[in-house]
């Protein structure tokens, strides 16, 4: 098999599971704590949506690529009727605006400020992707607000938007510290094996 594809599959599914696992992980906290809620009502209530942080990250390493290798956790996620950021992906608006709301905002923020940092400057340059994760969730706001007006109150069209854009932050922020606790273990960990390995060597 072609090494550039089978490289771009093993990102896909990677990622892909990464996605699915934080999405039914979210899934099955609400479920302990028995809020069994209308997948087109959730909005209202859950403040931290750590699937947007995933995007996020994906989006900042490998820009639209990032589309097509979570793709595959969107064709599981619609094909079995489960929810993303516990908004339904049956309607096509949502949908796309969910997959797009991340790179699209790195777009954004490239063309309005210039650059954002490159993944090897992340820990040192972290306030760029909080605010891709607050414009994402704008994003993904918007698209969620224009298909499920309908179904939303008018008068909770403003809020439902704003607590999705925060969740969104939330989401991205609980996700990249997550991340630089995972450096930093790994760091400590190649510390303590060169030091084991250099204290066997004296012996």
């Amino acid at each position: 098999m072609n090494p550039d594809l089978m490289r771009h599959m093993k990102r896909a599914a990677f990622w892909s599971l990464c996605h699915l696992g934080v999405t039914f992980a979210v899934r099955d906290l609400l479920g302990l704590l028995h809020l069994n809620l209308a997948s087109e009502m959730t909005p209202y209530f859950l403040f931290v949506q750590p699937a947007t942080g995933v995007r996020v990250l994906v989006a900042w390493l490998y820009g639209w690529s990032s589309v097509l290798y979570l793709l595959p956790a969107m064709c599981v996620l619609l094909g079995f009727g489960y929810v993303t950021d516990m908004v339904a992906l049956k309607e096509p608006l949502v949908l796309l605006g969910v997959m797009v709301s991340a790179p699209l905002a790195f777009s954004i923020l490239k063309f309005t400020l210039g650059g954002v940092s490159q993944p090897s400057a992340m820990l040192a340059h972290w306030r760029p992707l909080l605010l891709v994760g607050f414009l994402a969730g704008m994003i993904k706001g918007s698209a969620i607000m224009l298909a499920l007006h309908d179904v939303i109150p008018p008068s909770r069209h403003l809020f439902s938007l704003l607590q999705i854009t925060v969740g969104s932050l939330s989401g991205t922020i609980v996700v990249l510290v997550l991340v630089m606790f995972f450096f930093r273990w790994q760091r400590f960990y190649q510390q303590w094996r060169r030091g084991s390995v250099a204290g066997d060597h004296r012996r």
